[in-house]
């Protein structure tokens, strides 16, 4: 009687076992990717250019540049009002580097001729120690500025400014070679300052380095 009971219990067991051991599959699951954001696309209005307003060309009156430096040529007929003004090698096809290491032999238009802002002037140069494809020309008339005392450099500078186109500076203590202009002084000039000159006529300066003394100081 007591068989029956135990079996009962037996196979209820493994049952539970059975049960237990069985794998049930899991459920898929299904993942959803988050949105991308994307930044709105925004069309950008296209800015409208603001013109270049056109030079009002005016009426120039040419001055005489002949027997000027090409820099202070230029620098004239700026003034004057003209907007192209083009230096051209008299003797050969040379480039113009540095304008004031030349001077103006002809011009074109001539000095006095009206034209427009807009025209161009052609300027036939030579350089500074060259005479003119059609002989030495008079230049233009200057009064020569004192530069006694001063650098080199600004004697230069101040003599070129006032018209003149050759300015040679001699050491006046010995045959030294003047390199560096800013090192060197002025003690003498020739012309001396007040006297008026030709533009190309050539200004002499006696120089001695700028830890020296003058002779006869």
């Amino acid at each position: 009687m007591h068989r029956i009971p135990r079996i009962l219990a037996a196979s209820l067991l493994v049952l539970m076992l059975t049960a237990c051991s069985s794998t049930e599959p899991m459920p898929s699951r299904t993942f959803i990717p988050a949105p991308t954001w994307a930044a709105p696309s925004a069309t950008m209005p296209t800015p409208t250019p603001t013109p270049t307003p056109t030079p009002v060309a005016v009426s120039v009156v040419v001055p005489n540049v002949v027997g000027v430096s090409a820099a202070n040529a230029r620098a004239m007929l700026s003034t004057a009002g003209a907007t192209i003004v083009t230096p051209v090698d008299a003797i050969g096809d040379r480039a113009i580097m540095i304008e004031s290491n030349w001077y103006v032999c002809g011009q074109d238009p001539a000095a006095g001729s009206t034209i427009s802002s807009a025209n161009p002037i052609n300027l036939a140069v030579v350089k500074t120690m060259e005479t003119c494809p059609g002989g030495a020309i008079e230049g233009v008339s200057f009064v020569v500025p004192s530069v006694v005392g001063v650098g080199v450099a600004k004697a230069r500078s101040l003599l070129e400014t006032a018209g003149a186109i050759i300015v040679t500076p001699e050491d006046a203590i010995g045959d030294r070679a003047i390199m560096i202009e800013s090192n060197w002084l002025v003690c003498s000039q020739d012309p001396i300052a007040g006297n008026t000159t030709s533009s190309t006529k050539p200004i002499t300066l006696t120089v001695v380095k700028t830890t020296e003394t003058c002779p006869g100081r």
